[in-house]
């Protein structure tokens, strides 16, 4: 029996970590190695490592409103091993995601009790959260380890509280932990803020013997937020804090909506009401704890969980005063969520913890099936809630990557057409600063593949073309005449060995020494249900292109024009079937 039941434990504990298992399939499956917005602030680190230029004031400079320190030394480090293929970044947080449910799962065994079995569901339940799709946006962006070390800190900080170390030892490393936080990211600080309580009251009696253990924290909180805000300039796009600007209800709502955005499938309405749902249960929980404030065993087995639902409350505060001035969408962020989803999965194990109190406490007997009963289904809602949006979400996670894709090309291409729209929206507004690093990261051999280095076709032209079948790479339809001097290009291109649209389509005029020179890149994604049905490839579907142009771009005369599929992952070009003669005035 006891056999049984240990087998029962083991099932239900590798079902707990498949939330892991699939955010991981959907990492590597839709990870792209390309430098996205902010990775280009660190890719000029990365140049300044690599030219002997960089200073420790460098690491430390504001970003936006943080000062990302320990993370760029994780940035330039993993630069230096993989030759900074940014997909690592996304694996190392992947990491550190696993190491938080770790600590989540250590805390849930010491204050939940119970069956173990009970634990492990309550674990489940966390780490739907925890590896939840809906935070796509980060788990693709490689940059975005800054927001997960924080909280990193903090589930360690509050498991070294609950230990069995030093009062000394516990305080020494929670400083240390403290400051990695606040120099990771501007909401870092407040680990600072969260664990001092767990910490105190896991260490009171040495606390009230030892006054230096308190007066190390302030010292140490001090020295931090000093240095955290020396020579601080807010940055200039960002609306002002408290500005007059934004009304109290605007502000209310960012602020709900904030907390139900991981469960509302981008619905302003349900994020409303999930939000005020989630912030009433944690004003009753908090309570629920004041009336039972001389409870040490509840308050033991609370603490933790209500360090991590402050942090997640005051981000959401801090939030909604800096950026409630974009509006009350820009609350719904899918970045956000990394911050916000921390509420609902404290208050699990916190009303687990309530529940079990009150059954052993004999309160409200006769209510008890109806208060499981009613607590299960508002779970059960929330959790059907929040499987829509993760849904929702994996789909955005192919368009991430479509975009990422996108992106690469126009930047493989910098040196020889900019696209600067392309440029502007899928890989960082300051073009002229990208192209000046990409070209000096490119020479280091840190672009894989690298910068397309000339104009003419035959550079990058894929020639061993594999076995494919008799619509090779796709076709080049036709050009159709817009205006005066504009045309439109037209066909549809695929890449047959990834069983997919090609990521951009390469359009190139025969000049006079009959090489092939390029002009312009046109972008896939357009509705071809044409091509999946005659292909039988439903990946096909959304393989059509469009490429308007002037012919002021082409030599005059009569001009052949020919179009090719592009692949950045090889950087090789193949060309599709089809030429067309335009006549250039």
């Amino acid at each position: 029996m006891q056999k049984k039941h240990k087998l029962v434990e083991v099932l239900f504990f590798l079902l707990s970590i498949l939330p892991a298992v699939f955010l991981a399939k959907l990492i590597i499956k839709y990870s792209v190695n390309v430098p996205f917005w902010d990775q280009w602030g660190i890719a000029r680190y990365i140049n300044q490592y690599f030219t002997s230029n960089l200073s420790f004031t460098d690491l430390l400079a504001q970003h936006n409103e943080s000062r990302i320190f320990f993370p760029r030394i994780i940035f330039i480090s993993l630069a230096y091993l993989t030759r900074w293929d940014v997909r690592y970044e996304m694996l190392l947080m992947f990491l550190i995601a696993c190491l938080i449910s770790f600590n989540i799962y250590r805390l849930n065994r010491l204050t939940v009790g119970g069956l173990p079995i009970k634990g492990i569901l309550i674990f489940f339940i966390l780490n739907l959260l925890i590896f939840s799709p809906v935070q796509y946006e980060n788990w693709l962006w490689g940059f975005q380890n800054v927001m997960f070390i924080p909280m990193l800190c903090i589930t360690s900080c509050i498991l070294v509280a609950y230990s069995q170390l030093s009062s000394k030892a516990k305080f020494l490393i929670c400083i240390c932990l403290s400051t990695v936080s606040t120099f990771s990211f501007a909401n870092g600080l407040l680990c600072w803020v969260v664990v001092f309580p767990v910490l105190a009251l896991n260490t009171w009696k040495d606390l009230k013997k030892d006054k230096w253990l308190f007066i190390g924290w302030i010292i140490g909180f001090t020295s931090n937020i000093v240095m955290d805000f020396y020579n601080y300039e807010k940055p200039a796009y960002h609306p002002g804090i408290l500005d007059g600007k934004v009304r109290l209800t605007e502000m209310m709502d960012y602020f709900f909506c904030f907390f139900g955005s991981p469960f509302s499938s981008d619905n302003l309405n349900t994020a409303k009401n999930v939000g005020i749902v989630l912030v009433v249960i944690f004003i009753a929980v908090c309570i629920y704890l004041l009336k039972f404030k001389k409870d040490f065993i509840l308050w033991h087995r609370m603490s933790g969980w209500l360090a991590i639902a402050a942090y997640a409350v005051i981000s959401g505060l801090i939030t909604t005063l800096g950026r409630a001035g974009f509006g009350v969408g820009q609350s719904m962020a899918p970045r956000y969520t990394t911050f916000s989803l921390y509420l609902a999965m404290s208050l699990i194990p916190m009303i687990a913890i309530i529940i079990d109190r009150v059954i052993k406490k004999g309160y409200l007997s006769k209510n008890k099936r109806f208060i499981i009963t009613v607590t299960l289904l508002l779970g059960t809602y929330l959790l059907f809630l929040h499987t829509l949006s993760a849904m929702n979400a994996v789909e955005k996670m192919r368009n991430w990557r479509i975009d990422r894709l996108q992106g690469k090309s126009c930047l493989l291409f910098i040196n020889i057409v900019q696209e600067k729209e392309c440029l502007a929206t899928k890989v960082n507004p300051k073009i002229a600063r990208v192209k000046f690093l990409a070209n000096s990261l490119n020479r280091l051999g840190f672009l894989k593949p690298g910068l397309v280095s000339s104009s003419q076709i035959k550079e990058i032209q894929e020639t061993k073309l594999g076995n494919i079948d008799n619509y090779g790479y796709g076709w080049f339809d036709g050009i159709a005449k817009v205006g005066s001097d504009q045309y439109v290009a037209s066909g549809w291109a695929r890449l047959p060995d990834r069983e997919e649209p090609a990521d951009s389509v390469v359009l190139t005029y025969e000049n006079a020494k009959y090489n092939d020179t390029v002009f312009a890149l046109a972008y896939t994604r357009t509705k071809r249900e044409d091509v999946a049905k005659i292909t039988k490839k439903d990946g096909y579907f959304m393989s059509g292109w469009q490429k308007s142009f002037s012919v002021s771009k082409l030599p005059k005369g009569q001009v052949k024009i020919n179009a090719w599929a592009f692949d950045t992952n090889t950087g090789k070009a193949f060309k599709l079937n089809g030429t067309h003669i335009l006549q250039s005035p």
